[in-house]
């Protein structure tokens, strides 16, 4: 009981024991753990704040270079000579190349002659009503005011042709143009359709000459081109309309509208949806906004206005900027549509800084006039990754957006770091895992060994004590004569003999146990005959029997021999009667039987005993391990089946057992045959 007892307050001081050590293994990597979540939170801290940091720094350069652009636009602007011609070489070279690429951006200089565009074809009429008026004065000569007073006064059309025709040809170009228009309209009011064609065909051979502000070569063309016919009349006029477009001749604004609804009449209803067509309608009314946004510039300089700025002019749902310098007399101006600035200009600009940003500039009402593009752009929701900066220069407002592109790549060296330390805080904690679940492991076996070796050292105790009491009762009554008859003493006598022999016997299995655990047990090897070792085995084994047991026993007269340790074979085959006899208390009787097999010999010890338990059968080989036995502990040192398979496993046997509770226990070791015969 005291035992039982010491056992019982073992077990919670070992789980205590356990607890306090899983505590401080654990505690430590919780404290390692929360160190590295800190550490990770700072550096991921750090990382932001160097990408805010290289958000602004891009979003600061990306202002500097817009306003350097623009400034030095401006510079060049008003350092342009007054009054000269348009020299692309003294533009700088984003605006000349925008000049020369794009239709939506024109230069505007006041000359001697107006206003004058470079490139000369970017407008579709000219927005300088003084020039146009210029072009359209020109003396008429007395003699052909007398002849077309005759055509339009006197209505008599013959003698007004003969009038035109009699005038000389060696006139210039200027009068022969006045001459050959009127000539061929009084042929077209005369019904002389052939003639009419003549005089225009030789009216449109001189080109560059202009009648009333009307290029010669646009007025003949349109004619002949309502008197072809349908086929040759869509040709000709989408010709004309296409030239008209390029800005071929110098109109004023009334003459190019009407001359350009004329073209698109003449053509039919086919042709005027023709592909070309609708492409050359589009052009047009491109060319149109930026041909009005120029007109607007030079009207608010005719009207007084201070051109010297820079701002966005919106004409027809597009957005112009416009530099301007110069008072009214020596304008000059640069016109470039948002499409222009964002195609030529703002890619250059920005060249150095679009792999790193997406940058998007919009005017002070909230319209976009550019934007870069957006693959790989950070979301705009994301602030962290995002800046917005604002551009004033010459009473111009704009608003630069500036988004990181790829912020991965400037977090690239966090996320290794953050690998780096989950990788091996991940190390660290499986390391403390399996080290602990080992160490616990290996903490509570030994624990439990200890506590089974207390608990032998209590049997072996008790065991011990059994027969020395004996031995010192029965030694007692024999010292003080208190045996009255001789055949008492001897009875007394074969007990102390009895109690020795047990006791020999225990001192045997734990002397054979201690040399097993340090490697030191020695068999002695030899043939034996198996019966007659069986029997000696099993008659020794029947002295120790009470009167109350009895063995069944079943052996062959002649089995196989087999090469072994006699005496270990007989202590083996003694545990397993013992047990036996042990573990069936409610069966008087214990069978042990005997055979062979091709391989060897076999042995089984058989009880109606109470049987293993199901938890027990995993244990029943372990060291100090004792079954359960009538409600409490089974007597014995919980060495025996231990000893028993050591012995069994070292003659190259095995050993099998068979049990269910209150069914009995079937123990069968198999030894092998011997290699030799007997007689060797």
């Amino acid at each position: 009981m005291r035992a039982s007892r010491r056992s019982d307050r073992t077990a919670p001081s070992s789980r205590r024991t356990l607890v306090l050590f899983a505590l401080a293994v654990i505690l430590p990597g919780l404290v390692l753990s929360a160190l590295g979540f800190v550490t990770l939170s700072q550096d991921r801290s750090l990382a932001d704040q160097q990408v805010r940091e290289r958000r602004d720094l891009l979003a600061d350069r990306a202002v500097a270079l817009l306003e350097t652009a623009l400034r030095g636009w401006t510079s060049a602007l008003t350092a342009f000579p007054p009054d000269s011609i348009p020299d692309p070489a003294t533009f700088p070279p984003l605006i000349r190349i925008a000049l020369e690429q794009s239709d939506l951006a024109v230069f505007i200089a006041n000359a001697a002659v107006g206003a004058r565009a470079w490139p000369a074809r970017r407008l579709l009429y000219d927005v300088d009503a003084s020039a146009a008026g210029a072009r359209t004065s020109h003396p008429i000569p007395a003699a052909l005011a007398v002849a077309e007073r005759i055509e339009l006064e006197q209505r008599d059309l013959v003698r007004a042709a003969a009038a035109y025709r009699a005038f000389p040809t060696a006139a210039d170009p200027g009068t022969r143009a006045d001459v050959l228009v009127r000539l061929a309209r009084t042929y077209r009011n005369s019904g002389r359709e052939d003639l009419a064609a003549s005089a225009y065909r030789d009216l449109e051979r001189l080109a560059g000459a202009i009648v009333e502000g009307i290029p010669v070569d646009l007025l003949a063309g349109c004619a002949l081109c309502a008197g072809a016919p349908a086929a040759a009349r869509d040709d000709c006029a989408r010709r004309i309309y296409g030239d008209l477009v390029d800005g071929r001749w110098r109109l004023d604004r009334l003459w190019y509208w009407a001359y350009s609804g004329q073209a698109r009449g003449l053509l039919s209803h086919g042709a005027a949806r023709n592909a070309d067509i609708e492409k050359l309608a589009a052009r047009e009314a491109e060319k149109r906004s930026l041909t009005r946004a120029v007109e607007a510039v030079v009207s608010e300089s005719r009207a007084g206005g201070a051109p010297a700025s820079t701002r966005m002019v919106s004409v027809d749902d597009r957005s112009f900027l416009v530099f301007t310098s110069g008072s009214a007399s020596d304008l000059r101006a640069i016109v470039l549509s948002s499409s222009t600035l964002a195609q030529h200009v703002w890619p250059v600009v920005f060249a150095s800084l679009l792999n790193e940003v997406v940058i998007t500039i919009a005017d002070s009402a909230g319209a976009r006039l550019f934007a870069s593009s957006n693959d790989g752009a950070a979301p705009a929701s994301d602030r962290r990754l995002a800046a917005s900066r604002l551009l004033h220069h010459a009473g111009l407002t704009w608003k630069v957006d500036v988004q990181l592109r790829r912020p991965d790549v400037l977090l690239s060296g966090f996320q290794r770091r953050q690998w780096l330390y989950v990788a091996m805080l991940a190390v660290m904690m499986a390391s403390l895992v399996v080290g602990t679940t080992l160490t616990l492991r290996t903490v509570s076996r030994e624990l439990a060994v200890a506590r089974l070796k207390s608990q032998f050292v209590s049997a072996v105790s008790h065991e011990f004590r059994t027969p020395l009491t004996g031995i010192r009762h029965y030694g007692e009554m024999l010292l003080h004569d208190r045996v009255a008859t001789e055949d008492r003493k001897r009875h007394y006598y074969g007990q102390m003999v009895t109690a020795a022999e047990r006791l020999s016997r225990l001192v045997e299995d734990v002397l054979d146990f201690a040399r097993m655990e340090e490697g030191r047990q020695q068999y002695q090897f030899k043939t034996m005959e198996t019966t007659p070792w069986l029997w000696q085995t099993v008659e020794e084994f029947q002295a120790t029997l009470g009167q109350d047991k009895r063995l069944e026993l079943t052996i062959p007269d002649t089995l196989m021999c087999i090469r072994g340790d006699g005496s270990a074979l007989a202590r083996a085959i003694h545990n397993l009667l013992d047990n036996a006899v042990k573990y069936s208390p409610g069966c008087d009787t214990v069978w042990l039987d005997a055979r062979e097999n091709e391989s060897g010999v076999v042995i089984s010890v058989r009880d109606k005993g109470i049987g293993i338990p199901a938890r027990d059968r995993a244990h029943i080989f372990d060291r100090f391990f004792r079954g359960r036995a009538l409600g409490g502990p089974a007597r014995g040192t919980g060495l025996g089946l231990s000893l028993v398979q050591h012995i069994v496993s070292a003659h190259g046997g095995t050993i099998d057992i068979v049990s269910e509770p209150d069914q009995g226990t079937t123990v069968t070791i198999r030894l092998p045959r011997a290699g030799i015969s007997c007689a060797s």
